[in-house]
Parts: structure tokens; C-alpha cells; sequence
């Protein structure tokens, strides 16, 4: 199997477990909030964090570069 082939589903299987651990958390809001004993305000700081490395790690698997760069690029970018 050709590492190209490789190196996308290991990005899909990241991405997919980032995706479950949002709709996770997402889920135990209210739970979680009570147990650390957060602030509604210190909530959506944890949330917005999460979201914030949610989005960085999956812009290589979704936008625009995996459509203009090279496979070299590509491969440099996931393993940051």
C-alpha cells in the first residue's frame, strides 16, 4: 500500500477521533462543569480551546492545502 494511501487514513482516523471527543465533551458540558467547578465563563474558555486545536488539527485533512500542495508538503504538515 502506497504511503500516500497510509498517510490519509491516518488523518481520517484523527480527524474522526477529534470529531467523537467534541460530541463527547459536548455531551458532559454540564457534567464536567460541575465536577472542575467551572464558571460558565471558564466553560466556554475550555470549550473555545478545544475547538481552536480542534480546528488546527484537522486543516490539514479538510482545506485548501491538501488541494495545492505537494504530497512532500503534505506528509511535513501531519507529522507537525
Amino acid at each position: 500500500m502506497p504511503i500516500r494511501y497510509l498517510l490519509i487514513l491516518g488523518a481520517f482516523l484523527i480527524s474522526m477521533l477529534m470529531w467523537i471527543d467534541r460530541a463527547c465533551i459536548a455531551a458532559a458540558e454540564d457534567m464536567i462543569a460541575q465536577d472542575l467547578g467551572l464558571t460558565p465563563t471558564q466553560m466556554g474558555w475550555m470549550m473555545g480551546a478545544f475547538s481552536l486545536g480542534m480546528r488546527y488539527f484537522r486543516c490539514p485533512v479538510e482545506s485548501w492545502p491538501t488541494n495545492t500542495a505537494s504530497q512532500r508538503r503534505m506528509r511535513h504538515l501531519m507529522r507537525c
